[in-house]
């Protein structure tokens, strides 16, 4: 489970201390663990906050190494940017703000698939639908 987190414009990433690269905060699923209660301890674990109001945004399917693995996406606008975030750091190096409108300038410290996400996320709330 990962979390999109979006606050005026800006999506929190987090770089782990085992790689070099940004990535949406979350993890795995524990065994009966729901996927709402396995986010939430993800998010509180990671940056010390406590979440309610996250929507599934997207479900991802990819095979690695003869296995087949689901991304479970979230997003939600419940942080700010003025939020008290406490990152774990035995596990997060740091986290940062970056801006969705200027996300191409950052590609080459964001994962792949993170930057992947975040362009369609971008290019999706562009989009206005006008009524007829």
């Amino acid at each position: 489970v990962q979390l999109i987190i979006i606050s005026n414009n800006h999506v929190l990433l987090v770089r782990h201390t085992y790689t070099e690269k940004y990535y949406f905060p979350g993890g795995g699923v524990k065994k009966k663990e729901s996927l709402n209660n396995a986010l939430k301890r993800e998010i509180l674990e990671e940056l010390g906050v406590k979440i309610n109001k996250q929507q599934l945004y997207q479900i991802t399917e990819y095979y690695q190494n003869y296995r087949q693995d689901y991304i479970f996406l979230f997003k939600t606008r419940e942080l700010s940017q003025k939020s008290k975030i406490k990152i774990d750091k035995f596990e997060i190096e740091n986290y940062r703000w970056f801006p969705l409108s200027n996300i191409k300038k950052y590609k080459s410290i964001l994962s792949p698939a993170t930057y992947h996400q975040l362009v369609k996320y971008r290019a999706k709330s562009q989009v206005k639908i006008k009524q007829w």
